[in-house]
């Protein structure tokens, strides 16, 4: 028996697994029966199929099981980029972006050491969540 990763945060759920239609149909009958037995519901349709190295013949045909849309690498989970290759900067800027537009609004009605914590904590944020989910270079 092959063991797929499988990532998840809240209801966001990543699997990982070959190309094959017979281990797709699979999966989506165990889905299937998993949904069943506790009484929740999979958006299939809200899901997205990203396949890497595939056929596009194969990949409509995976899709069609799942009843989902594809996409490509890369692509934004949790807000940061995940894809094959080492996220540049450029890559980053958006994230970086909405978290300075998140505070900007909230640092006119502070004082100056609430705005210099503030601004510690973004930073340090900054850095820990990215280490946090992406591999990064030992040096």
């Amino acid at each position: 028996m092959t063991n797929y990763p499988v990532i998840q945060y809240a209801d966001d759920t990543i699997i990982i697994m070959p190309a094959c239609v017979n281990q797709a149909t699979i999966m989506k009958e165990i889905l299937t029966d998993y949904v069943a037995s506790v009484g929740l519901h999979i958006n299939f349709h809200k899901s997205t199929l990203i396949p890497i190295n595939t056929p596009e013949d194969k990949c409509n045909e995976l899709a069609d099981i799942f009843g989902c849309v594809t996409a490509c690498m890369p692509f934004t989970y949790l807000g940061l980029p995940l894809g094959t290759t080492k996220p540049s900067v450029l890559d980053m800027t958006p994230w970086v972006c909405k978290a300075e537009g998140r505070i900007t609004a909230a640092m006119s009605l502070m004082s100056y050491a609430g705005k210099l914590a503030l601004v510690n904590s973004l930073v340090t944020s900054i850095a820990i969540y990215p280490m946090g989910v992406l591999r990064l270079p030992p040096e």
